[in-house]
């Protein structure tokens, strides 16, 4: 799985349910809260191209934040088939700073 997100501040991003509410279902949350670990499952992200940690976050429980530059910055989190099932639900909240393509 490859997150590459043009001038966006990612906020929070979560297989299945979002802020850090664990279930018996939630496969992996990476808050993005100072790194790109996961916090539940063991899916921890690979950090490479300049993202940067510690952003505002969108409310001041949800911690902070991580942006991309638009144009080298990702994480990468490495395959395993426990990401990859019959259906899934993908959560995340973000912020575009706008540009080509920008979401409105």
């Amino acid at each position: 799985m490859l997150l590459k997100i043009k001038k966006t501040t990612l906020l929070c991003v979560v297989l299945s349910f979002c802020l850090g509410m664990a279930r018996a279902d939630l496969v992996s949350h990476w808050p993005l809260d100072g790194d790109a670990n996961d916090i539940v499952g063991n899916h921890d992200g690979e950090v490479s191209g300049g993202v940067a940690f510690g952003a505002k976050g969108a409310v001041a429980h949800t911690g902070t934040a991580a942006e991309f530059n638009g144009l080298s910055s990702t994480i990468t989190v490495p395959h395993s088939t426990e990401l990859n099932p019959q259906s899934f639900t993908l959560a995340l909240w973000a912020r575009s700073d706008g540009g080509a393509g920008a979401w409105n």
